[in-house]
């Protein structure tokens, strides 16, 4: 083999040596952005729902015994919830992801329509809700506060969800800045 031939070999080496960090840099980098879009869509939602089970238990520790769960509430945890975790996350992809970081509501005038359409979200939710858990026997007294609880719980949702997202979003445009 002569040197010619040697230097030959050596830059197809060194080319195919640079093209493989380069696929392994893009791989890492798609792995990264897949990361950090699950981050947005899941720790938003997992941090209302915990602020939701912290008021939940604060409820229950205020009331203590004397207050049990209707056959309505718990047929709901038990075979709404679930869903309401899948449609939670549906709804953060689709709608709340696309519409947050493009917008990010920075003037006075978006965050008002931002907090009406979250007033307007949690009372069509709690009013939906109420009428999931009555019952036949429920009276309008029960429904007007299963809808006053409900809409405290979708409401801190999502405040929480919300102020989540604006922490990422924020965290994300700092580091493209960069």
């Amino acid at each position: 083999m002569n040197n010619t031939e040697l230097c030959i070999l050596i830059n197809i080496d060194n080319l195919v040596r640079k093209e493989m960090k380069e696929k392994d840099n893009r791989q890492q980098k798609k792995g990264s952005e897949v990361m950090e879009k699950a981050i947005k869509v899941v720790f938003p939602v997992v941090a209302g729902l915990f602020a939701n089970i912290l008021m939940l238990l604060l409820f229950f520790i205020i009331v203590g015994q004397n207050h049990a769960l209707s056959l309505g509430y718990k047929h709901f945890f038990l075979y709404y919830a679930p869903l309401c975790l899948i449609i939670a996350i549906l709804f953060q992809i689709l709608i709340v992801i696309p519409v947050f970081c493009k917008y990010q509501f920075t003037t006075i005038r978006q965050q008002t329509i931002g907090i009406i359409a979250l007033f307007i979200i949690s009372v069509f939710g709690s009013v939906a809700f109420a009428y999931q858990v009555s019952s036949l026997d429920s009276t309008p007294f029960d429904y007007i506060t299963d809808a006053i609880y409900s809409f405290m719980f979708i409401f801190v949702y999502w405040l929480i969800n919300i102020y989540v997202m604006d922490k990422l979003c924020k965290i994300e445009d700092s580091e493209r800045q960069d």
